[in-house]
């Protein structure tokens, strides 16, 4: 009877080690994973307040989203829980902390998620030229900094500060500045082709404050001087928030590419060259027989085009050529590229032998119904396209006097539309409560101080017969 005791004790004692023991690995697990999405949601609430072009409308989308709703009240209603259970532990000022930490980063894991599962985030295509492009010269840099040096342990260790200096070296950079204000980093050898380009270079003495490299740390300039031969055009992918592709709405094309898969290709992209990443092919070809001349000819008059009016218009430009007779494939390619980007102008044309067209259409992303009228009837009214100067003419006069970008705002009553995947929600909810559950955990172990404090300063006393406070 006594060892059975002894053995129940023992268990007991045991049991609640390892409970204690299992508790104290999950609140370490729960505050790791806590402090890794808190810092995370806090870049990413910069990230997004810097990129105002990308906030606003994700903005708009979260508080058109019911389950946003659902975990801000949630994270809310948790918190004056714990107000209304602990009210002296839970002081005010750790109440609204956790409250506007809560809806931060709610706001914060709602955005990231819709912007990257929902599919409303799209890219489109920049047009500009270059205006310049610079070298900067390796240096080598001398830094001066202070470190804390610390011996001994315990009571006997003392701490005093070393000055100390290092040596930070720069390496060299090259860049092209653009028309648009944009900096595109490009490679040596890409550098040296604008240098060839251009026929200028000049060297520019830079000042630079604690450099110890002697003969470097310059800059190397050279400048497009004027003249549609000498110009470079820049082609650049740009992230934006398109909420006809994540929306459910009737507006879209469904089940009709199918039949012509082996038509449909991809949307372009842009890929490097010998000036950098910044060309693109303005030509998108679906097994039509198209003359090497013609198709650079077409793409150098759209890409010089393009390089001036493109961000004055907010436009892009793609002519899309397909070997079929079947007009109803202009269906097919507005599900397979959801009506193309929001400043696309997509001329798309059927041919099956060059260079006659067999029929033609315009696709734009929305309204611009005159102009989708007008260049089809001008472009059909050619005998053929084999001159590309008379076609480009013809799409850059229509364009210039037609063609206005419809503004995403004009799209909002699909707001209502876009949604996320239920694992993602769960997927939010979850994060959102782990970062709660670290900012709780960490109040509550600063709340055991407040606590004894408070009871100290409201300890009771008799005096005189009454109660009092203090």
């Amino acid at each position: 009877m006594y060892s059975f005791k002894l053995y129940k004790t023992y268990k007991e004692k045991t049991v609640n080690k390892l409970n204690f023991s299992q508790k104290e690995l999950l609140s370490k697990v729960l505050l790791f994973f806590g402090f890794i999405l808190l810092a995370a949601s806090i870049g990413v609430t910069f990230y997004f307040l810097i990129n105002v072009h990308l906030w606003d409308k994700l903005w708009k989308i979260m508080i058109h989203n019911f389950n946003f709703w659902i975990v801000i009240f949630l994270g809310a209603g948790y918190t004056i829980w714990r107000k209304i259970k602990n009210p002296l532990q839970f002081i005010w000022q750790e109440f609204f902390i956790q409250l506007f930490a809560g809806i931060i980063v709610t706001i914060a894991i709602f955005g990231t998620l819709f912007f990257w599962f929902s599919g409303i985030s799209d890219t489109e295509i920049h047009n500009s030229y270059a205006v310049n492009t610079e070298y900067y010269e390796e240096w080598t840099e001398e830094v001066t900094y202070t470190e804390e040096e610390c011996s001994g342990s315990g009571e006997n260790k003392t701490c005093h500060t070393v000055t100390k200096t290092r040596h930070d070296y720069h390496p060299p950079s090259w860049q092209i500045n653009t028309s648009t204000n944009e900096v595109i980093k490009i490679d040596e050898t890409q550098y040296k082709n604008f240098v060839a380009k251009f026929r200028n270079e000049d060297k520019k003495f830079l000042y630079r404050i604690n450099q110890v490299s002697f003969g470097d740390g310059n800059k190397y300039v050279t400048t497009w001087s004027g003249g549609e031969e000498n110009k470079v055009p820049i082609a650049t992918e740009h992230t934006y928030v398109n909420y006809l592709k994540a929306s459910k709405s009737i507006k879209k094309r469904q089940g009709v590419k199918k039949a012509y898969d082996k038509l449909l290709k991809e949307y372009p992209k842009t890929y490097e060259g010998e000036y950098g990443n910044i060309e693109v092919d303005r030509i998108v070809n679906a097994g039509v027989n198209l003359p090497v001349n013609w198709v650079k000819s077409v793409d150098s008059k759209l890409d010089s085009y393009l390089s001036n009016a493109g961000a004055r218009k907010e436009l892009n430009i793609l002519i899309y050529t397909v070997n079929s007779k079947d007009s109803g494939f202009i269906h097919a390619l507005e599900e397979h590229w959801i009506y193309g980007k929001k400043n696309d102008v997509i001329i798309v044309m059927g041919i099956n032998q060059f260079p006659k067209i067999e029929w033609l259409e315009i696709m734009v992303f929305a309204g611009n119904e005159s102009l989708k009228v007008e260049l089809r009837d001008s472009i059909k009214s050619l005998k053929d396209i084999s001159n590309p100067e008379e076609l480009t003419q013809i799409i850059k006069t229509k364009v210039e006097q037609k063609y206005k970008r419809v503004s995403m705002k004009t799209l909002e009553k699909l707001l209502y539309d876009i949604d996320l995947p239920i694992w993602v929600i769960l997927l939010a909810m979850l994060c959102v409560a782990t970062i709660i559950g670290f900012i709780s955990i960490m109040s509550e172990n600063n709340s055991k101080r407040d606590y004894s404090d408070i009871l100290q300063k409201r300890s009771l006393r008799w005096k005189n017969g009454e109660l009092l406070v203090h």
